[in-house]
């Protein structure tokens, strides 16, 4: 596993993350805890270990992450993958509102971070931004509060990077295809 996915996986006790957002939808939207969440919320509180079962299609949407980053570290060395962000604004006492964005580029000359989170999917693009809003919501409510640290005349983009595997036999072989990539 990869430094940045364990220091992930180390952030599932304690902390609530971008891949939590729904979760936090749901309680917002339905005013209690939905028994879907028991399980991560013990995970949150130190009750239940996290275990984590990386299948063919997981280890294949980390080496498309990987491959779209090489790719762009080549064109500008300053983007950083996975950054660790807490929220000042959104943590309490008993846990930390935390964002592991994909890839982060804080562009001086613009005052804009650019923030990136990749998806390889089988559904189409607006599928996948449908399923993943809550996430992206979440990465762009750090990204704001980030901006507001550095400066008023900071900005903050938030992009969902969307790699289509639809029609892949065998995500073993598969070559990266910059054809099956989108980012808006």
């Amino acid at each position: 596993m990869k430094d940045y996915k364990q220091e992930i996986e180390q952030t599932r006790v304690g902390c609530l993350g971008s891949s939590d957002a729904r979760l936090v939808a749901q309680i917002a939207t339905l005013g209690n805890v939905p028994k879907s969440a028991y399980e991560r919320l013990a995970v949150l509180k130190g009750l239940k270990e996290h275990v984590s079962y990386p299948n063919a299609a997981m280890r294949f949407g980390d080496m498309i992450e990987n491959e779209i980053f090489d790719f762009l570290k080549v064109k500008n060395n300053d983007y950083v993958s996975n950054p660790l962000w807490e929220s000042k604004k959104y943590s309490r006492s008993n846990f930390r509102a935390i964002s592991h964005p994909d890839f982060v580029y804080e562009d001086e000359s613009k005052k804009t971070i650019f923030v990136y989170e990749v998806k390889a999917s089988k559904y189409d693009f607006n599928q996948v931004r449908q399923e993943y809003k809550c996430q992206l919501y979440w990465h762009y409510q750090f990204a704001n509060e980030l901006a507001k640290e550095k400066g008023k005349n900071w900005k903050h983009k938030v992009y969902l990077v969307h790699y289509l595997t639809a029609g892949i036999e065998d995500f073993d072989t598969h070559e990266f295809d910059t054809n099956r990539l989108v980012v808006k």
